[in-house]
């Protein structure tokens, strides 16, 4: 359940996994959110404060300047000693997951808590009450705020890496969040860590790992000029 919007007073997903109608009847039993018809909402202010700090316990004091800036601050805060110990054999490559839970942590370092970040968000949420949520064909890895609305997408070794492009285009799956901005990013793994060839587009990071030692990485950001403002 993300809130993108409003965080004190959205839709409820009738379609709750288990895991999350469990989650969900914790809060409610600890007096941090209780139902008001369709919706949900926090108890108290206070109640608000505390979920958020228990959920993101390090989060950032401001938030950054740009989605690129956030990218880069975010890579640069992955942890090497995770990426290495979640192979099994020297030459292996970390998996789509392990880069998922480490960037999330990133993105929450970097950003306050006034920036609500969505993982695998598959719904748009509605301005006001009165209007009823939209259903997404497929779950964007990463969405920040509704205010930003950034929209983030991860690969490993350049995988389908057409298909995360095209789907925040015009009809694209991701068309209806309107993102302002949106980034893939492509975590990639070789012999010698090099920076080999790839289709330089604008919305578009590569970042590049000695398969064998991913305490090294290089970045390679292909829109200097964006990424440095």
């Amino acid at each position: 359940m993300c809130l993108v919007d409003d965080p004190a007073y959205q839709p409820l997903v009738h379609h709750l996994s288990d895991d999350e109608m469990q989650c969900f009847t914790r809060l409610k039993k600890a007096g941090i959110v209780f139902e008001d018809g369709a919706y949900v909402n926090f108890t108290s202010p206070l109640a608000e404060r505390y979920y958020y700090k228990w959920l993101f316990p390090g989060r950032g004091y401001v938030n950054p300047t740009s989605l690129y800036e956030l990218v880069r601050k975010a890579i640069g805060s992955m942890s090497a000693s995770v990426l290495k110990q979640s192979v099994v054999r020297e030459y292996d490559f970390p998996k789509e997951a392990v880069f998922q839970h480490q960037f999330m942590a990133a993105l929450a370092l970097h950003t306050m808590n006034t920036c609500y970040i969505c993982p695998e968000l598959s719904r748009v949420f509605p301005a006001s009450p009165r209007q009823h949520s939209q259903r997404i064909d497929g779950e964007i890895d990463f969405y920040l705020n509704g205010s930003l609305r950034w929209g983030i997408e991860l690969l490993v070794n350049g995988d389908r890496i057409g298909e995360p492009m095209s789907r925040f285009a015009t009809g694209g799956k991701y068309a209806a969040l309107a993102a302002k901005e949106y980034v893939v990013i492509d975590f990639r793994g070789n012999v010698n860590g090099t920076i080999t060839n790839v289709v330089r587009k604008q919305e578009r990071v590569t970042v590049f790992f000695l398969s064998w030692e991913t305490s090294r990485h290089v970045a390679a950001f292909l829109d200097w000029s964006r990424a440095r403002n």
